[in-house]
């Protein structure tokens, strides 16, 4: 019987699976080429080249076995008829054991049809002989070994005479029905040769067995039967029965290390058809030791690249297409043995020369090589329902890295041909006897060491995440190559032990794996279908992301532009300065708008607050003034006019005049609510019908006109409706207001309903209204809420906040903070008091936060003045940064920040490149304000494990790092309080900046008694919150050693430094541009300063242009411009200035238009950029936020002319040019439209 039963033909439907699968798989491998090519992600182009044709190789070879995947098939064996003569012929070698030998020989003797044996033998051995005679064998021997193998069957075809001859390999083992199923075969006369599976009965004998059979199944599975249908069946050495026509057409069996391949080649150039039968007639012995499978590859390996390029060349023409391709590509195989060697020498260079062949995310490269892995091992799973046995189903890893292991003698196999260097042909030895001398294990040997020595040094040198997956490659290769010596050694060092759980463990897991197997194999293609879009459209979003699909919606609170408050000491409507200054330092903010209550009661303005408005100017802050039109009584009862109609007719021109000069004279904007809550019944100017509202416009229009004419412009109008239903009858028109007031107050217990309202409540009918009319500027005039308790009123001032960040359109708020409200609601009769009490206190935010006294800033640490340095923020975010910090691109940076005079950065710190950058900066003769990044997601009030972790992280940091001299401080990367108030609303940003100082004190603490050499300096930006956020610094912390200048707006920068020279504070600055430091700091070079940026950003999501050097790391301006400074030298050249012509005409989007690149030549004429030729002209877009952040940038063209598609919203994008030589660059950004006012 068989040894397996017949594999059953492919259905249809099966056929149809395995294409899709393929075309699935092949869309795959265009995706990755897809991303692959790409020139802006090539490192080491060398590296890059060998990478490439490492993985053009490997696709390949995949794609030629999915070709044989395309068109499995089996054929039927056609109707037995003829009775042709069988001999049967194996052969004997000298050295092969003679159990080995008979128990075939004996076996051939049992087939079923009938044959005659034959055994070549080339010994002439005595014992083989007497053996033959006794069992009616046929015994032929010659005295010479002439074309080894292949010599000595053609010597045994001379006596033999059958019509058919099977040739079987003395360790092959027949069934008895083998001739049966093959026969039939043979009624078609083209048939010239019959192959059948060549399987193995030792596989578990050792690894090197199981790994030899593991590489066959695939081949003698489904491939073979592709071939079938290909017209291509390969003879091999064993189990090939041949038709003897066919075998003397082309004078017997063709000789050569690859004697069956050969002889299949020159059958099939003869117009011999083959027939390949997928069923295990034989059972044979794979090498079990290393030596014997390495000198079986390396007799394979010469052998076919001797056939393709001797004999291919001549039988080329002779062949079918499918013939040409098959025997030109087959032999192709063996230059694996190069592409493992690049393989294994790609990360051992690229580890020992601190450069990599490719520089993309690893993220993406991810996505872009897992549908490639997702869909090989998904077909085949698939296709193994057409291997011989269950056995035989797996990944086989074994036979992977067996492979892997035999590289070299691949290689060698190709060189011996091109030297012509003859190997003898050694059959297979097959009694595990072979044992492979240390030579054949040296070179796997080295490379492993090599692997480990690379990843070591590599790693000391250069420590990047690239050079870390190097290094995990290296590895791997190294963990390969190393399996040689258990490959050799295997029967040796195999414990007891290991052998028995090992033995356990398949046990167990046999069912499990083809379980897994069967359910692959099941749902395959819809596994595949699933998977595949999956990932094209994670990449494709991924790619998208980096640019098309990114939000332009910025994360950011809508952030009021101002923030006011009315708190009065006494019942006259006049707010307090001294206790807004006490409220100041409990809340931590500073209040730009002080509200004030002006009524027209003398209209001689005597009783005007000039004092109070000048030392509200004063401190910096706006005035806005209600004017409140009481009527005075000498004008009560004239003819019972309305005061708005008074006003019209002209009855309070002068005093209104005098107004409007007294509010000029103060020349800074003033805020002027005049008649606010109109439509109150409360007020005497109340009016409620479209009459009184008509009144009210016309008084307003003429209020505003006597300004106008009194030139009192710096007046801002606010228009304050009291019920949203009379917003639109009432409004006087956009050109006499500047905003909407409103007042948002939640009267709580004592509104008609006896419940609190929402901010949203109050604000939403508003709204509704305000959206149909006008699109101007909100701000809310009184913000305040009753309550019984302190925190209910504290809890509803902070939801109202949050609200408040959800309105883009509300710029202002004022709290009205008074405890001193004697306007008691008319409509409720729950008032149990004269006043109300609109205030609230911060005890109620949280038990752990405490408010400390004022604190001066004292230390011992002075920060060193010889310091002229730069931020370098390259590589930041190391997983989404564009830049990689090797050791070749920070040599290079640091070489040229020396050149320039820098001797310092200020860096954050980055568990990545920590250590490439300290150590490279110290070679470099850099020092480094060390400096940590603060999160944005902590809760500081709240969040206690977070900020017990970034403490404890911070502290160990610090700790482990103190001991490197070249670090002169620590810092925090960005301005915490400022960055708490994009995130916060006014009153719960408090709470969190209170607890946050607290953790900061504690943390410092903690430093100082660690290291108390060197000093912590907080940076603070210079902005118009300074003042505000230095005080609160001042008043908390006591323990810090400098303050650092964050430069974002060096209009307040001069304010700043004479703030800290005046009080001795120690500081630097920290960050600052070029040319405000030229403009700013030239008198003061002993400041330390750091420049903004080395190098402009390049992060997914985030980039900047404010950087030294361009994103293609070329000088800009301010390169020079510091060049210039450093060195006192003006003569350095620089790029002329430069400026975009855009088109003076409205954008739509999906129109083209035309940009123009001009030059300012000699500071005198601007030219177009087209009759320049000495310059490289580059236009990109920019995506932006909506709060004017750079997101993103993509290159559009390198003309001095741009045709630009107009983007959707194109707002939100900008304009870059950027020119070049071949020494510096010189950029401009811009809009991509005109803006209105210019266009006329």
């Amino acid at each position: 019987m068989s040894y397996s039963a017949p594999v059953k033909a492919p259905t249809q439907k099966e056929i149809l699976t395995i294409r899709i699968l393929i075309i699935l798989g092949i869309l795959s491998f265009i995706n990755f080429f897809y991303w692959f090519f790409d020139n802006d992600l090539i490192d080491n182009k060398w590296l890059y080249g060998l990478l490439l044709l490492s993985i053009t190789f490997d696709s390949l070879r995949v794609l030629y076995i999915w070709y044989h995947y395309w068109a499995i098939s089996i054929p039927k064996p056609p109707e037995f008829k003829s009775k042709p003569t069988v001999d049967v012929l194996t052969t004997y070698f000298p050295g092969e054991p003679y159990q080995m030998v008979t128990k075939t020989l004996l076996a051939i003797k049992k087939l079923n049809y009938p044959n005659t044996a034959y055994l070549c033998d080339e010994a002439n051995d005595p014992y083989l002989k007497e053996f033959c005679i006794n069992h009616g064998i046929k015994h032929v021997t010659r005295n010479n070994r002439i074309d080894a193998k292949a010599g000595n069957i053609n010597n045994a075809l001379k006596i033999a005479n059958g019509d058919i001859c099977l040739v079987l390999d003395p360790d092959h083992i027949p069934s008895e029905d083998f001739l049966d199923v093959v026969l039939p075969y043979f009624e078609d006369e083209q048939v010239g040769f019959v192959q059948t599976v060549q399987s193995y009965y030792n596989c578990n004998s050792s690894l090197v067995a199981r790994g030899a059979a593991e590489q066959t199944y695939h081949f003698y599975g489904p491939v073979m039967m592709t071939m079938n249908t290909y017209g291509t069946v390969n003879a091999i050495g064993a189990n090939c029965v041949f038709r003897r026509k066919a075998l003397d057409s082309i004078g017997g069996h063709a000789a050569g290390l690859s004697e069956d391949l050969h002889t299949a080649m020159r059958l099939h150039a003869k117009k011999w058809t083959s027939v390949y039968v997928p069923q295990v007639l034989t059972s044979g012995l794979a090498p079990d030791t290393l030596g014997a499978y390495y000198k079986q590859q390396l007799k394979w390996s010469r052998g076919t690249f001797e056939l393709l390029f001797t004999v291919y060349p001549k039988l080329f023409k002779q062949f079918t297409n499918r013939q040409k391709l098959h025997y030109g590509i087959l032999p192709l195989h063996y230059l694996s043995g190069f592409i493992i060697l690049i393989n294994l020498l790609i990360p051992i260079i690229s580890l020992l020369l601190s450069t990599t062949p490719w520089k993309g995310n690893i993220v993406n490269f991810s996505f872009l090589f897992l549908p490639v892995l997702l869909s090989i091992l998904t077909i085949r799973l698939y296709v193994q329902k057409w291997v011989m046995q269950k056995s035989e189903y797996g990944i086989h890893l074994t036979g992977g890295i067996l492979f892997i292991t035999t590289w070299w003698f691949f290689v060698l196999g190709c060189i011996y041909t091109f030297l012509r260097k003859k190997i003898p042909y050694i059959p297979t030895p097959k009694d595990g006897s072979e044992i492979a001398g240390f030579k054949l294990l040296f070179p796997n040997i080295l490379f492993a060491m090599l692997s480990i020595f690379a990843v070591i040094y590599g790693l000391y040198k250069d420590f990047t995440p690239f050079s870390i997956i190097m290094s995990g490659f290296a590895l791997l290769n190294a963990y390969f190559l190393l399996n040689t010596l258990w490959f050799h050694n295997e029967k040796i060092i195999k414990h007891k032990f290991i052998k028995t759980d090992l033995t356990g463990i398949r046990t167990i897991l046999s069912p499990k794996k083809h379980e897994i197997y069967h359910f692959w194999r099941q749902f395959a293609l819809y596994i595949l279908v699933a998977c595949l879009p999956l990932f094209f459209i994670a990449q494709y979003k991924i790619e998208r992301n980096k640019f098309e699909n990114l939000s332009t919606t910025s994360k950011r609170l809508n952030a009021l532009k101002s923030f006011g408050v009315f708190f009065p000491s006494e019942d006259d409507g006049i707010t307090n300065i001294t206790l807004v200054k006490n409220l100041e330092n409990e809340f931590f903010t500073k209040y730009n708008i002080i509200s004030l209550y002006v009524p027209w009661v003398d209209l001689e303005n005597s009783n005007f607050p000039c004092s109070e408005i000048e030392a509200i100017y004063k401190r910096g802050s706006i005035a806005m003034i209600t004017w409140e039109p009481w009527i005075p009584e000498s004008f009560e009862n004239i003819d019972n006019l309305h005061v708005f109609e008074l006003i019209r007719l002209g009855a309070f021109d002068d005093y209104i005049s005098n107004m409007a000069l007294k509010l000029k004279e103060i020349e800074a904007p003033v805020l002027l609510r005049f008649a606010h809550e109109f439509d109150n019944p409360f007020y005497p100017w109340f009016v409620n019908n479209d009459q009184g509202f008509n009144d009210l416009k016309k008084a307003w229009q003429h209020i505003h006109q006597i300004f106008d004419r009194e030139g009192a412009t710096n007046v801002q109008w606010i228009w304050n409706p009291w019920e949203a239903k009379n917003v639109a009858a009432s409004f006087p028109g956009s050109n006499y207001v500047d905003k909407v007031g409103l007042n948002i107050l939640n009267y709580a217990h004592l509104n008609p309903q006896n419940r609190d309202f929402s901010f949203q409540e109050l604000y939403q009918p508003f709204k509704k209204e305000l959206f149909k009319l006008t699109n101007l500027p909100v701000i809310i005039t009184e913000l305040g809420s009753l309550g019984q308790t302190n925190k209910e009123r504290l809890n509803w001032n902070i939801e109202a906040f949050k609200s408040i960040a959800q309105y883009p359109e509300i710029e202002s708020a004022v709290l009205f903070y008074s405890n001193l409200d004697n306007n008691l609601p008319l409509e409720t009769n729950n008032i149990n008091a004269e006043v109300l009490d609109w205030t609230f206190k911060l005890e109620e935010f949280s038990p752990n936060i405490k408010i400390t006294k004022t604190i001066n800033i004292e230390s011992n640490l002075n920060i060193p003045k010889k310091v002229l340095g730069v931020n370098y923020n390259k590589g930041r975010n190391w997983s989404k940064s564009f830049y990689t910090l090797n050791r070749r691109t920070l040599i290079k940076d640091f070489k040229e920040m020396k050149k320039l005079g820098i001797n310092a950065i200020r860096y954050t710190n980055n568990k990545v490149y920590n250590y490439n950058v300290l150590k490279l900066a110290e070679e470099a003769g850099i020092q480094v304000s060390f400096g940590f990044s603060i999160p944005t997601d902590i809760n500081w009030a709240e969040d206690e494990q977070k900020k017990i972790k970034l403490s404890n992280d911070i502290f160990q940091t610090v700790k482990n790092l103190q001991k490197h001299t070249y670090i002169i401080s620590w810092h925090f990367d960005t301005d915490v309080l400022a960055q708490l108030n994009y995130q916060y609303n006014r009153i719960e940003v408090t709470k969190q900046q209170y607890a946050y100082l607290n953790w900061l004190e504690s943390l410092l603490n903690k430093i100082k008694a660690t290291d108390a050499s060197r000093p912590f300096i907080i940076d603070i930006e210079v902005s118009s919150q300074f003042h505000n956020n230095f005080h609160i610094i001042q008043s908390q912390i006591s323990n810090i050693d400098a303050i650092g200048l964050l430069v974002i707006d060096d209009r307040y920068l001069q304010d700043a430094l004479t703030k800290l020279n005046d009080e001795d504070i120690n500081y630097q600055i920290s960050q600052i541009s070029a040319t405000s430091l030229n403009q700013h700091i030239v008198n003061q070079i002993n400041i330390p300063y750091f420049i903004t940026n080395w190098q402009d950003n390049h992060e997914f999501n985030k980039i900047s242009f404010d950087g030294l050097l361009d994103l293609s790391g070329k000088p800009k301006t301010d390169y020079f411009e510091l060049k210039r400074l450093l060195e006192q030298d003006s003569s350095a050249d620089i790029l002329p200035e430069i400026k975009i012509l855009k088109p003076a005409k409205l954008l739509y989007p999906g129109h083209t238009q035309t940009y123009n690149a001009m030059v300012l030549i000699d500071n005198l004429n601007w030219v177009y950029g087209e009759s320049l030729k000495n310059f490289e002209f580059e236009w990109y877009l920019i995506k932006c936020n909506d709060t004017g952040d750079f997101l993103a940038i993509k290159k559009l063209d390198n003309t001095p002319k741009l045709k630009l598609t107009i983007p959707e919203d194109y707002n939100n994008y900008l304009l870059q040019l950027r020119i070049s030589n071949q020494q510096m660059s010189r950029q401009t950004i811009t809009t991509l439209n005109t803006p209105l006012n210019q266009l006329n």
